[in-house]
């Protein structure tokens, strides 16, 4: 018989990686998520679930704003397995204590070491992942420990698996969802075989009071797993293409067209980016303003509007407008970018005041996309009546390719006045980074994306910035997009997420760790320097928060590149690709709305992390560290973190560049400092 589950979330980042792992491991289980604030009662657990499983969280287990109702979990007569808070806890729960640890483990591999044989383990060592600042000692006369790692720090021994001597509580420490930790489904495999053991012995109720009946309502009611936002729609419209054997970049193509001035941009600057879109603007608008104004198209303005509420009616509307799908990803569709401010009210977090709308999304319907791999363009209108289509072929096939890198290279700067640029300070921006660094010995969290940004007094208009950008920093996932006043310029190498509705499969490219390049410097000596303990951690804490992110929405999720180092052309990065198969109903909308803010921008556990930051950096972050992309009308979607970006809010203000680093307990400050002028350095040369 399947086997029920209470998975207990304290607003970590890792907790939907448990979830599946129990899905991967056992036979067809039901499992319920809740959070440590919405508490079930004890009758309606020990009823309704074979056993409960406690996973991370952020802060101290002493603290009960931290862990909520848990503690009252083991008094109960159920098999509990508790992972990381949830070993701390039933520490503490059988007079065993806690100590903040010398040095802070997070995102650190260690090799697991036995006092025995146990039923939990076979007593063979293996490398597991730790994610924690605190450690906690079991009471020998109320629990057993059953595993340790010995640190080569003022750490010494450090606890990492108890069971209670006469009750069904088991807890590990480390933690086993992660993709670094080896024998995680082990684990879960031998304590459901010790849960379905106790059960059938002490608790003779439950089969009779669980067979083949649904679960209560009313703890269904408080599962926190994500349900499609729309139900899965087929309508389709129409769409007119042409396709021409000519290659032309994409600014051969803008002026050629004479659309400098419009023309919204996505391109692909260099791999592993295939196909550029230039969006002809329809004039019609998506904004969700800083005041939750939501202008929707041709709709009345509405007033106080939630960030669900959009998300809700972005899905509804998407679902309903799908077209015939082209040769290529984008048909038409939805063109622009979504704030970080919009991701943090997406994850239940007031944020700061936002400079600029939290939404801005344009509907283009008439585009020219082009496949630099096979030297081909697309001409497209929603439209199938567009006398457009073949008036653009006629243009572009008599185009002459313009050599913009050149022409770049030696714009003419004799009418702009001299840049000049505001940099954050280094010692401010390093105290800022020990207090995040305090947070980190506090347990608050895992790692901390810190930010800020430099502002650039220059009257440099967006197209001759984004001109000099591509040529000098050439990108995978470049942009040029303007909204009224408002301008982004971007050079990011960062791919967030992308989404093919044909094969439900989504990809996501996060970027931790990295290096200026230089002609001395080779792939090899990046690969050397980059494999350090820090980088290797920044990046793997938010491979595994973003499996996370993922597995709200996916069943299958796999990570076909673990920290790879990858060249650009004035830095070398630690990349990974994180791929996921949606589960049916689930859209490109319910991936954003799921995924937002990027993790790889905040931090572990996300929630945590941003109210951290928003303290740390005392001010909104603005378009910088949100996303810019397409939903494209065939269910197709692409977006790309907005970094190594240029961006301006009005006419008469200045521009802005953000850049910061992950930090970590193993980040020294001004080193920190230095990785954010690195990152600077790849775009303020542009002016």
């Amino acid at each position: 018989m399947p086997q029920r589950i209470l998975l207990v979330d304290s607003y970590d980042s890792y907790s939907f990686n448990l979830y599946q792992l129990l899905h991967q491991v056992l036979d067809s289980p039901q499992v319920v998520v809740v959070r440590n604030d919405t508490p079930i009662d004890r009758q309606t657990a020990e009823s309704s679930f074979d056993w409960i499983l406690i996973g991370p969280g952020p802060g101290d287990p002493r603290n009960d704003d931290d862990v909520g109702w848990l503690r009252q979990i083991y008094t109960w007569d159920i098999p509990v397995l508790g992972v990381c808070l949830g070993f701390q806890l039933l520490c503490l729960a059988f007079g065993g204590s806690v100590r903040r640890l010398h040095t802070v483990k997070h995102g650190q591999i260690a090799t697991l070491k036995f006092t025995g044989p146990s039923d939990l383990y076979d007593g063979q060592p293996f490398d597991v992942v730790r994610y924690h600042s605190i450690g906690a000692t079991p009471d020998p006369e109320n629990l057993e420990e059953l595993a340790f790692v010995q640190d080569d720090c003022a750490n010494g021994k450090v606890s990492m698996a108890a069971r209670h001597r006469t009750r069904p509580y088991y807890a590990v420490q480390y933690h086993p969802e992660s993709i670094s930790s080896e024998r995680g489904p082990d684990l879960i495999r031998r304590f459901g075989r010790i849960a379905e053991e106790y059960n059938a012995k002490c608790r003779h109720h439950l089969g009779c009071m669980t067979n083949g009946v649904r679960l209560p309502t009313d703890v269904d009611s408080l599962d926190v797993k994500p349900r499609p936002l729309v139900p899965t729609v087929t309508t389709t419209q129409g769409l007119l293409w042409r396709e021409i054997p000519v290659s032309l970049d994409v600014v051969s193509v803008v002026e050629a067209l004479c659309i400098r001035d419009s023309a919204l941009i996505l391109e692909a600057a260099a791999k592993p980016g295939r196909y550029s879109i230039i969006g002809l603007p329809s004039g019609k608008t998506i904004r969700y303003t800083a005041s939750r104004q939501l202008h929707f198209l041709d709709e009345r303005v509405r007033e106080d509007v939630s960030v669900g509420a959009v998300w809700q009616k972005l899905a509804e509307w998407h679902a309903n407008r799908l077209v015939h799908k082209s040769p290529v990803p984008f048909c038409g569709g939805l063109v622009g970018y979504f704030s970080y401010e919009c991701g943090v009210a997406s994850i239940g977090v007031e944020p700061l005041d936002s400079p600029c709308d939290l939404v801005q999304l344009s509907l283009v319907e008439r585009s020219v996309v082009i496949d630099h791999q096979d030297g081909r363009i697309f001409v497209q209108s929603t439209c199938v009546t567009d006398t457009w289509v073949d008036e653009t072929i006629r243009i572009l096939s008599s185009a002459h390719p313009i050599d913009a890198h050149a022409r770049a290279t030696v714009a003419n700067h004799a009418n702009e006045r001299t840049p000049i640029s505001t940099v954050p300070g280094r010692a401010r921006y390093c105290d800022q980074v020990r207090q995040a660094q305090d947070y980190l010995a506090e347990g608050q969290s895992y790692e901390l994306c810190l930010t800020d940004q430099t502002r650039i007094q220059s009257d440099v208009d967006a197209w001759t910035l984004f001109t000099r950008l591509r040529a000098r920093n050439p990108a995978p996932y470049a942009a040029l997009l303007r909204f009224g006043d408002l301008a982004l310029v971007s050079s990011s190498p960062e791919r967030f997420l992308s989404f093919s509705s044909q094969s439900n499969v989504c990809q996501l490219r996060p970027i931790k760790g990295t290096i200026r390049r230089r002609p001395s410097l080779t792939l090899l000596d990046a690969e050397r320097i980059l494999r350090n303990p820090k980088d290797l951690a920044e990046n793997l804490m938010i491979v595994d928060l973003i499996r996370h992110d993922l597995h709200q929405v996916a069943s299958h999720v796999t990570c076909p590149k673990l920290m790879g180092v990858e060249a650009y052309e004035t830095v070398y990065q630690l990349v990974s690709v994180i791929r996921g198969e949606c589960d049916d109903g689930f859209t490109c909308v319910d991936l954003l709305k799921h995924s937002l803010p990027p993790g790889s921008m905040t931090g572990a556990p996300k929630k945590r992390s941003v109210q951290l930051l928003q303290q740390i950096e005392s001010k909104p972050r603005g378009i910088y560290s949100g996303v810019c992309g397409y939903l494209s009308l065939d269910g197709n979607a692409d977006w790309s973190v907005i970094i190594r970006s240029a961006f301006k809010y009005n006419s008469d203000t200045p521009w802005h560049i953000g850049a910061g680093g992950a930090v970590t307990a193993l980040s020294h400050p001004d080193a920190e400092y230095d990785e954010m002028v690195t990152k600077l350095q790849s775009t303020l040369p542009a002016f």
